[in-house]
C-alpha cells in the first residue's frame, strides 16, 4: 500500500468518525482524481487528502493552481463543497489537519 492509499484510508475513516459517508474514491474526473467523494447530510463534498512522513504541514502542497483544479472537479461531479484533510505519519502517530469547507 502506497504512503497516498494509506493517507486515504486514514481520512475515510475520520471523516466517517464526523458523520460523512463515502461514495466514492480515487474518482477520475476531466482534470484529475479525487482522493474521496463523500456525502455530509445533503451536501456533496469532495475530499482532497495529502499524507506525509516529513516535517511541515502537506496541507503547504497544495496551491491556487492545485485549489482551482479540484474546485473545477468538484464542479464537474455536482459538489458545492471542497474540503483539505491532511496527515502526517511518525512513529509517535498521526497529526491531522482538516479544512472543512
Amino acid at each position: 500500500m502506497t504512503l497516498g492509499a494509506v493517507g486515504e484510508h486514514i481520512a475515510a475513516r475520520i471523516i466517517g468518525t464526523r458523520g460523512y459517508s463515502v461514495v466514492a474514491r480515487n474518482l477520475a474526473g476531466p482534470t484529475g482524481e479525487i482522493d474521496l467523494m463523500a456525502r455530509a447530510g445533503p451536501d456533496l463534498v469532495v475530499i482532497e487528502v495529502k499524507t506525509s512522513t516529513g516535517a511541515g504541514s502537506p496541507l503547504g502542497r497544495i496551491d491556487a493552481q492545485k485549489a482551482a483544479r479540484l474546485w473545477r472537479l468538484a464542479a464537474s461531479v455536482g459538489a458545492g463543497r471542497v474540503e483539505y484533510l491532511g496527515l502526517r505519519l511518525s512513529r509517535s502517530g498521526v497529526t491531522i489537519r482538516w479544512l472543512p469547507g
